[in-house]
């Protein structure tokens, strides 16, 4: 059973729910003592708004810090958000549902980011494990945003989901796209693409589309000039 901070996914959305609005959605927060609360929307820490939703949950922890944080769900049905508790900053991280439906987007503990655009639809997924830090202007969107038909009419661009390990940097200007999965202990490098599933940990992927350059790597968050 998928758990964050300790606590199963399951159980947080069974709590969760006693706090929902007339359409049944909910922005609670979950105390460090395991109690549950409803959380306020504010513009200069963690803005949070309803469009055309229903059932959705917005799940953080008491004490994490947010700055200039938006979450937002457009014409959305029973899906779940839920961000970890983290002591580090988490600045400027846009998350969108569109059009999204009995979905999550799951962000684990000790996440750090600058400026991230996260955008979740249909029936697809995104997780992103624990100790992530994503650098300022990385894109994360699980489907294209406009469909694309055959010959007969059937779309064959569905949204897909997308898997980010723990322990993975994700460096300025990097995208990933639906479909992709990055595995634990990886660094994406500037400005590349990723589409394609890398599973090895511990790589270093980049490129227009990323692929793999380097394995057997591990990286810090401390500067270079700490070490030898």
């Amino acid at each position: 059973m998928q758990t964050i901070s300790g606590l199963s996914i399951q159980s947080i959305k069974e709590k969760a729910l006693k706090f929902s609005d007339k359409d049944g959605n909910c922005f609670v927060v979950i105390n460090s003592d395991g109690t549950i609360g409803r959380a306020i929307s504010c513009p200069a820490e963690l803005q949070v708004s309803f469009e055309n939703a229903k059932k959705m949950i917005i799940v953080i922890f008491e004490g994490t810090r947010f700055l200039n944080c938006r979450v937002k769900a457009i014409n959305s049905d029973n899906s779940l958000l839920c961000i970890g508790h983290s002591t580090r900053k988490i600045a400027n991280l846009g998350i969108f549902f569109q059009f999204s439906n009995h979905n999550h987007c799951i962000i684990g503990e000790g996440f750090s980011c600058g400026d991230v655009q996260i955008v979740v639809s249909e029936k697809a997924n995104v997780t992103i494990g624990d100790d992530c830090m994503f650098s300022d202007n990385v894109k994360i969107w699980n489907f294209d945003g406009h469909a694309i038909l055959d010959k007969n009419g059937k779309c064959i661009n569905h949204a897909k989901d997308i898997i980010i390990g723990k322990h993975v940097w994700l460096g300025m200007d990097a995208t990933v796209s639906k479909g992709a999965i990055i595995a634990d202990g990886s660094v994406v490098g500037q400005k590349s693409l990723v589409t394609s599933q890398f599973l090895e940990p511990m790589s270093i992927l980049a490129g227009i589309p990323a692929k793999q350059i380097a394995n057997n790597i591990v990286w810090k968050r401390n500067p270079p000039s700490d070490f030898q």
